[in-house]
């Protein structure tokens, strides 16, 4: 949802800076390991985000997309997360959506952060017909060389604004200096956490397409899988499965379930699925 929501307001080579938001993530997040004063383009925070489950990347798109759609760079990065959360439950009652609502861009457990299987399914399918994310999901890796760190962007130039009119607020005007440009990487590499894309692994299949895992302690181990055959995509949504190997068998065997419907034999590594 966070993908879907992001792509309505950012544009694939917008380019965004990191700042203090990835200080929001929960404590034991997966991340992208981005760093503060990164400039990175949406297109790449995308695959920081959909390949190896960024929660830093969540919050840096969340704050970027709420500025842009309240067209104001001055806003601070908790309100920014609340302008999201609502957007992203907009969202989801326009997908028709009943048993979900967000409150955050990433999945990190909140008692009221919840979607149902079917919910997931709905946002899966508008996020299946919505090129950009799914040229996310669809890549097992990803390796990108950053912009030049001294490129300006909206909210750079915004900032400046706000020091000479002496009108920053405290949040961005912390005594916390950016690391050096020697400091910052020149380039990232991302690998997918969803191993029916990895050619090398037992779970791989050749039909796979997509399209996210994700994990927290109340939730399970979970993943939300696309394959395609003869022009047929489908979408499996597994949740609470009891280890990362049986989420991944239990996908497989809803696709060999699934395409048989068509006359279609879907193939995969999993040698135990029959």
């Amino acid at each position: 949802m966070t993908a879907v929501v992001s792509s309505k307001y950012l544009k694939k080579n917008d380019l965004i800076t990191v700042g203090d938001e990835i200080k929001l993530i929960g404590y034991d997040s997966s991340v992208a390991n981005l760093k503060k004063g990164m400039k990175l383009t949406y297109e790449m925070l995308l695959d920081a985000l959909l390949l190896p489950s960024g929660n830093d990347a969540a919050y840096t798109i969340a704050v970027a997309t709420a500025k842009a759609y309240k067209q104001d760079d001055s806003l601070k990065n908790e309100e920014c997360i609340k302008i999201f959360a609502e957007l992203m439950n907009q969202a989801a009652k326009e997908m028709g959506c009943k048993g979900t609502h967000f409150t955050a861009p990433d999945g990190f457990h909140d008692d009221d952060h919840y979607v149902t299987a079917s919910d997931m399914l709905r946002i899966a399918t508008y996020a299946a017909n919505t090129p950009i994310v799914m040229n996310s999901c669809k890549k097992y890796e990803a390796e990108w060389e950053l912009p030049d760190p001294e490129t300006k962007t909206e909210s750079d130039e915004e900032s400046e604004a706000s020091v000479i009119d002496g009108t920053e607020n405290s949040e961005e005007n912390s005594d916390e200096t950016l690391p050096a440009e020697d400091e910052l990487p020149k380039e990232m590499i991302w690998y997918n956490s969803n191993q029916l894309l990895d050619k090398d692994g037992g779970q791989y299949s050749r039909y796979a397409t997509g399209m996210k895992t994700g994990y927290t302690d109340e939730a399970g181990t979970c993943v939300v899988s696309s394959a395609t055959m003869s022009n047929h995509t489908l979408i499996a949504v597994v949740m609470k499965s009891p280890s990362n190997y049986q989420k991944y068998h239990e996908s497989n065997l809803l696709f060999t379930v699934g395409f048989n419907l068509f006359d279609l034999k879907y193939k995969h590594n999993d040698e135990w699925v029959n």
